[in-house]
């Protein structure tokens, strides 16, 4: 039998790509992580449990529909155009003129 290895504080925030306190807000307070002692002043989380967390943010995710792709420029995610309105296409000419002309503009 293969003893579960207890992962330290950084290295469960570098395998869930967060910072401590989201780690603190997301997973700690609502009870979804939960961390062993195992020094005077440290910290750890069974390997296990982080995998079977990261298991189910995986299943919570392809629940859920796939969000709309919104591109600047003119094309979908899957490559056909965008139908635009009128207003959009001027604030993009409107951002494109205002940006030239802080090109050309002398400091």
């Amino acid at each position: 039998m293969i003893a579960n290895r207890v992962l330290r504080k950084r290295e469960v925030m570098e395998r869930l790509g967060i910072r401590k306190t989201a780690l603190y807000e997301n997973f700690i307070k609502t009870g979804r992580l939960r961390f062993v002692k195992i020094g005077a002043r440290a910290v750890g989380v069974i390997e296990d449990e982080l995998d079977a967390l990261i298991e189910e943010l995986r299943r919570e995710r392809d629940r859920k529909p796939r969000a709309v792709c919104e591109r600047p420029d003119f094309t979908s995610c899957d490559g056909r155009p965008h139908v635009r309105s009128s207003s959009s296409v001027a604030a993009l000419n409107l951002f494109s003129i205002v940006s030239v002309l802080l090109a050309i503009t002398p400091r």
